[in-house]
């Protein structure tokens, strides 16, 4: 008992030393404490539907993290959220809250408005007015309603431009273009010549004013050159703008006729448009994708994820046993496990030897282990109320193992039996855990019990275990670096 404590043991108890102090300082900078010595109170609010809102998730003012929401629990047709603030936190009566979302995939939350009247909201009080956020199954619906309007158009467009009159309407549309562009161009060419007639008229005006008024006559000259240059520009842009109504006209036949073919088509059911219309089976097919989505986000959503670190001394070995598990829960009575365990000693292997000599043959077994080495947990488990069965890879090899939990979950009892290719007895371990914060527990028992080989062991040890909930909690409550 004198000789001096291994290396990878004092390393272990430091290691559970940091967490703890990083676990004490996280909590105590966000304003909370690990044991339940005051600095918050509560408030409670009553939403139609808190779903994908967990307990211990984040409660917002102005994105800034000031609580947690600390229960969740039925209460008639609402579902009664009780949120954990800050003693510094002042809610008005005119306060609301609504459940956010971070990011398009990210965890839920609730946003706070502190409201702005002078009556403040009680410890243990009730924040009335809850604001409302866009539904999924809402949104399907508006969808539906659209497509149904996009439908009745179609159908409106068809009646009005389909069958014979709406041939006629438009051959109509067409003739009366043509006669206009007609009378226009008529106009210009019997304008035209009243103009060159004025414009000769003014010339001969112009000759005998010159007789009488040199200057008169040489201004008269320049205006009437002027007026020429103009009725000729006048009569090119306007010989333009016919051409271009003619374009115009030809153009917009093309496009009645594109619009006629594509309410056709549409009205056959051809093409994407057409079957998203008429198609029944297309609306079926949004509805069950959009709702599978929606499903599958609400099974990611209740994925549980739990980490645990340990390390235990083992007195009669003189030596450490540290191990890293990843325990996760797709079900509630459903989970899996996998880690690593950097065991004591590696595993065993045989080695035969076989001597022929006058007498006979001799066959000589030796089991040799390996040195120590890091082995691998991958089990499955089912669980059934307090008891937890589990089966796979202990340390390398097969085993089982079951696990009770106390009803207050304070204590755990575990029972695993493991490595049954070695020459002698396989190794039956018992151990118990006490959970003595939330995040830290200690852990004791006896390893190898059955050993015929003189390899039992009492250990003693701790660690740390964390939800992945939890996880997000102390990174979100952490300060952040400043320069």
């Amino acid at each position: 008992m004198n000789k001096s404590i291994s290396t990878e043991f004092k390393v272990g108890i430091f290691v559970i030393i940091a967490c703890g102090i990083l676990v004490f300082m996280s909590f105590k900078v966000g304003k909370f404490k690990l044991f339940g010595g005051g600095k918050t109170y509560d408030v409670s609010v009553y939403f139609n539907n808190a779903e994908g809102l967990d307990e211990g998730g984040a409660v917002q003012i102005a994105g800034v993290t000031v609580g947690r929401v600390k229960k969740i629990e039925l209460s008639g047709n609402k579902a009664k959220v009780i949120l954990e603030l800050g003693e510094d936190i002042v809610l008005r009566k005119d306060a609301s809250a609504i459940i956010k979302t971070k990011g398009v995939l990210g965890e839920k939350f609730v946003e706070i408005d502190p409201g702005t009247v002078e009556e403040v909201i009680p410890k243990n009080g009730e924040i009335l007015t809850v604001r409302k956020t866009m539904d999924l199954d809402k949104f399907i619906e508006h969808v539906d309603s659209v497509i149904s309007d996009i439908k009745e158009v179609s159908t409106n467009l068809k009646k009005t431009m389909g069958g014979e009159e709406g041939e006629k309407l438009l051959k109509g549309i067409f003739n009366n273009l043509y006669e206009l562009t007609y009378n226009i161009n008529n106009l210009v060419k019997k304008n035209d010549e009243g103009l060159s007639n004025t414009v000769k008229n003014l010339e001969k005006f112009s000759e005998t004013l010159a007789d009488k008024t040199p200057e008169i006559a040489s201004e008269l000259k320049e205006i009437s050159k002027n007026l020429r240059d103009i009725l000729a520009e006048n009569r090119s842009n306007l010989k333009d703008s016919l051409e271009n109504l003619k374009n115009s006209s030809e153009k917009m036949d093309q496009t009645l006729a594109s619009l006629k073919n594509v309410s056709e088509k549409i009205d056959k059911g051809q093409g994407t448009l057409g079957k998203l219309i008429n198609d029944d089976s297309a609306h079926e097919n949004l509805n069950k994708t959009l709702t599978g989505l929606n499903k599958m986000l609400s099974k990611a959503e209740n994925i549980r994820t739990f980490f645990e670190f340990k390390s235990e001394y083992l007195e009669r070995l003189k030596d450490s046993r540290s191990q890293v598990n990843l325990k996760i829960y797709p079900k509630p009575d459903f989970f899996y496990l996998i880690g690593g365990v950097d065991a004591p000693f590696g595993k065993f292997s045989r080695e035969t030897e076989t001597v022929t000599t006058p007498t006979g043959t001799t066959t000589t077994i030796t089991e040799k282990q390996k040195e120590k080495t890091v082995q691998i947990n991958a089990q499955i488990g089912k669980k059934f109320h307090n008891l937890e069965f589990r089966g796979g890879l202990f340390e390398s090899t097969g085993g089982v193992g079951v696990d009770y939990h106390s009803s207050n979950q304070k204590w755990k009892y575990s029972a695993e039996i493991y490595n049954f290719d070695r020459k002698y007895s396989p190794n039956l371990r018992v151990s118990a855990q006490y959970n003595l914060l939330k995040y830290l527990f200690l852990t004791g028992g006896v390893d190898d019990i059955i050993s015929d080989r003189d390899r039992r062991s009492f250990f003693l040890g701790g660690g740390i275990r964390f939800e992945d909930e939890d996880i997000k909690y102390l990174l979100s409550s952490a300060p952040l670096p400043t320069k």
